[in-house]
Formats: C-alpha cells, structure tokens, sequence
C-alpha cells in the first residue's frame, strides 16, 4: 500500500464510480492502475465491476486488454480477469487491487 500512495507517477486517486454503498477509487500507477472498491455500508455486500469502464478515462490512462493480470494488494494473490473483478466486502470493508 505504501508503495501505491509513493508511486513516482505522484497522481491522487479519482472516484470512477459513486454508488448507493459502493464506491470505486482508480489510481494510475508507474507501472499499471491501482483500484480501490469499497463498501460505505454497514452490511456485507457483492459487488461487481468491470475494469473496461476505465478505459478512455484521461486522467487514470488505462490500457484496454482481453486480459488483465490483477494483484490483491492486502493478500497478494494474482489473478488474471478479462476485465470483470466480483468481490465480497464485508460491513466498511474494502479491497485494492493493482492491475497490469
């Protein structure tokens, strides 16, 4: 995480997505995008996003892929997406992912 915040891109994250309990947060990255989705409610929830509603955005830059190599950044799993992250958040919780 620390590594993320002291990226030498030094951009702050922009709110992609605003919804009724979900947010999401994208941060462009030296060497990828970082992705923060997170829950403002006090319940668990599902949540699914697609990562190509990203594409075309001028600040975040980016790049449109079939498929997406996609780091936990809390467990450090990887994983690969053809673009589509579904995730379980529990009450106030989070996840952050960064996406190459």
């Amino acid at each position: 995480m620390i590594a993320i915040n002291q990226d030498e891109e030094s951009k702050a994250c922009k709110r992609i997505k605003r919804g009724v309990c979900v947010d999401v947060l994208a941060k462009p990255l030296s060497d990828g995008t970082a992705v923060c989705i997170f829950n403002r409610f006090g319940v668990p929830v599902s949540y699914s996003y697609d990562l190509k509603k990203i594409v075309g955005d001028s600040y975040v830059q980016m790049s449109d892929k079939d498929v997406y190599s996609v780091e936990d950044c809390w467990t450090d799993e990887t994983f690969t997406s053809n673009g589509k992250i579904k995730v379980k958040l529990p009450a106030y919780g989070s996840v952050v992912y960064k996406i190459k």
